[in-house]
């Protein structure tokens, strides 16, 4: 922790939060920024005269005006901790208002979703190369981080941080400690990325490389036995998009290799829209599965979902029918 005070009617409960976080697992690095804004809460507070350790609409409201010189997207991650510490003081038993994030402002970043076609094309292109490449570059690993990162939705730097200890073969579930959040999150595997990644170990332990297979070795390795690095990883992705035939414009244009966390998203909830599963109940599964500490942070796939695939926005309107006529016969 750093050597900020808090001096407002809500300082013992400030500490006791950032307590529980502290138990929670969170690195200390993302305490000390979470510090940081929690002093800002402390010090508007103050000036606001709070006397009791009371949140009102009013309370937000003022908040909220205060932070207009602030950018939209940096006011709406303020407000997603004030949103949290808020529900922390009503377990606590004080009153407390829960705001809602407000995610109305624009920005021009727009993810690219790889269609099924396009996902087919990219491994089979991956596969080809590591067919053809010496074997201490990072294509040994490279056609499987791939399938693990569209199959999964975990993040790049997560994946390359996976040690073997953490990889659970009777629950067939990975244990993610490197996380955005620094939330330990569980990954399951499905049926063809479990074999895929079966095969993979095989062939890495027969490398002829001492402990490729002890518990605190990376998961990931190049042929000579070192950590895979996102720089290789990334050149390698641009070379498969191209050679897959897709335009790649570079930058935030992409497409980037954080877009297949976004296709399996957008994949995963037609998956479910197509077993019969409302999309807004799927929602709360997949925000577990990417990590997100709020669903509100996942609904933008839902959007995203229903551009890709505008079909299921009927499979809707008919499911909110079915739903109505049954609630209709219960009265």
């Amino acid at each position: 922790m750093s050597d900020l005070k808090f001096t407002s009617v809500f300082a013992p409960y400030i500490n006791e939060y950032l307590q529980h976080k502290r138990n929670m697992g969170i690195k200390e690095i993302t305490l000390i920024k979470l510090e940081g804004k929690l002093k800002g809460f402390d010090v508007f507070f103050n000036h606001m005269g709070i006397k009791e350790p009371v949140i009102t609409e009013e309370t937000i409201s003022s908040w909220r005006k205060s932070e207009n010189s602030n950018k939209p997207i940096t006011t709406y991650g303020k407000t997603l901790i004030m949103r949290d510490f808020c529900r922390f003081l009503c377990k606590m038993g004080c009153v407390s208002y829960i705001p809602r994030p407000n995610r109305t402002f624009r920005t021009d970043f727009v993810p690219y979703v790889f269609t099924h076609q396009e996902m087919k094309k990219i491994f089979v292109v991956a596969d080809s190369l590591r067919k053809h490449a010496s074997a201490n570059t990072h294509l040994f690993s490279f056609p499987t981080i791939l399938r693990l990162l569209y199959s999964t939705g975990i993040r790049i730097s997560e994946a390359l941080n996976i040690r073997n200890k953490d990889v659970d073969w009777s629950k067939r579930t990975i244990r993610l400690t490197h996380t955005k959040n620094s939330h330990v999150r569980l990954v399951p595997l499905c049926d063809s990325m479990f074999c895929v990644l079966d095969v993979y170990c095989q062939k890495r332990n027969k490398l002829p490389i001492e402990g490729t297979d002890s518990p605190d070795a990376f998961l990931f390795i190049t042929g000579i036995g070192k950590k895979c690095q996102p720089d290789s990883i990334l050149t390698y992705f641009h070379k498969v998009i191209r050679k897959s035939g897709i335009i790649y414009k570079g930058g935030q244009f992409g497409p980037r290799i954080h877009d297949l966390r976004h296709t399996f998203a957008v994949h995963s909830l037609k998956k479910m829209s197509d077993s019969g599963m409302n999309l807004y109940t799927a929602l709360p599964i997949l925000s577990t599965m990417l990590g997100h500490s709020y669903v509100a942070s996942t609904e933008y796939y839902i959007r995203m979902t229903l551009e890709a695939f505008p079909e299921i926005i009927q499979k809707e309107k008919q499911l909110s029918e079915i739903f109505k006529s049954i609630n209709d016969g219960k009265q």
